[in-house]
């Protein structure tokens, strides 16, 4: 490869998963600020004075850090804001990231997709500002953030240890997209064979979106966009690791597994009066593996599992929906042998709508 992420800055380990840096640069503020206006089909980049804005918007700034890690209330609290005001018509929404100092990847997917609904939802309703820290902004610009909304770029293009965010909702542009994202990989060990099944659990799981996260007797048409599901990959060079994110807007994996396995709260015990999302969606992995046929239910996941499992030398995914975590860690070479693969889930105190799936390849066995 032609770059490699910056020494110290590829990734920051916190318990099992990996909070993804992009950059260790100085968070120095710029002189002016740029205003985004959403106008017609795309995002126009206007130059405005912040405190010259005033009235019609309604200001919703953005905390100092948004990471799904450590501050996931404060995230969806931020996010949930912004479609609020949309949804009030009575003016328009001015999202203010001057004050974010911090993103991670996970932070910059979920804000990008919850602005491209907002623009579905009411064309030109909203404008907004990048960060005055150009740590912030460098990381939005390398993952896509304004590409995706087509934004005038504000810094240069991706590195090539990125795969920056692609969106899409039908089947057709699926899969170029995630073989974009899957090359990754490819970039890293060489192998097409590994590469392959990357790209092929990948695509299931994105086709389980297309087919289920969206039924059209669930959804309420004006909160989403049906169908759409939004992934981006980056490499961990240092750390021999791919990291693979993808994210949809439905109605969860809690709600669609409880329709779709028939009796699965009885099998496993769970409170069908209160059944907690992390028990649902730790039953419905569990479920998936036993079942098979064509429709596709849990096959990505799967697919997901059982590469790390069988194919790579070690690796983790993590699911979050609604307000369940599920985790599984797979490392190998751990020297307590107990811990070699972890499985666990918890609860959380924010609702995460739709499902975000992280997932970490490590590379093919023996390398």
């Amino acid at each position: 490869m032609s770059e490699t992420p910056p020494p110290g800055g590829a990734a920051i380990f916190s318990g099992a998963l990996a909070d993804i840096v992009l950059n260790d640069r100085p968070t120095t503020p710029r002189a002016e600020l740029v205003t985004h206006v959403f106008e017609g089909p795309s995002i126009v980049p206007e130059r405005r004075v912040r405190d010259r804005l005033g009235n019609p918007y309604n200001v919703v700034r953005a905390p100092a850090v948004l990471n799904y890690r450590h501050g996931l209330t404060a995230l969806t609290g931020f996010l949930t804001k912004i479609r609020r005001g949309v949804l009030r018509r009575d003016r328009r929404v001015y999202v203010d990231l001057s004050a974010c100092v911090s993103i991670d990847i996970v932070a910059c997917m979920l804000l990008t997709a919850e602005l491209q609904r907002c623009h579905s939802l009411r064309p030109g309703s909203i404008a907004g500002c990048d960060p005055a820290a150009s740590g912030a902004l460098e990381v939005l610009s390398q993952l896509g953030f304004h590409r995706q909304l087509n934004i005038r770029d504000q810094v240069g293009p991706p590195a090539d240890w990125i795969a920056t965010i692609r969106s899409a909702a039908t089947t057709q542009e699926m899969g170029p997209l995630m073989a974009e994202v899957a090359d990754l990989s490819l970039k890293a060990w060489g192998d097409r064979a590994f590469t392959n099944q990357i790209h092929a659990a990948l695509n299931e799981a994105m086709t389980n979106v297309i087919m289920h996260a969206y039924p059209d007797v669930e959804v309420d048409q004006s909160a989403c966009l049906p169908g759409q599901w939004w992934a981006a990959g980056i490499l961990d060079v240092e750390k021999n690791s791919a990291w693979f994110f993808a994210l949809d807007q439905g109605v969860g994996l809690p709600r669609t597994a409880v329709k779709n396995y028939s009796g699965l709260l009885r099998k496993f015990d769970i409170d069908p009066l209160n059944p907690p999302d992390h028990l649902i969606i730790a039953a419905a992995l569990k479920e998936a593996r036993t079942q098979t046929g064509l429709d596709q239910h849990g096959k990505g996941l799967t697919s997901m599992v059982r590469l790390i499992d069988e194919k790579a030398a070690g690796g983790s995914i993590q699911i979050i929906s609604r307000q369940g975590e599920h985790i599984i860690v797979k490392n190998p070479d751990h020297p307590n042998a107990q811990l070699r693969r972890v499985e666990f889930g918890r609860q959380l105190e924010a609702e995460l709508p739709g499902t975000l799936i992280v997932w970490k390849v490590n590379g093919p066995k023996g390398r």
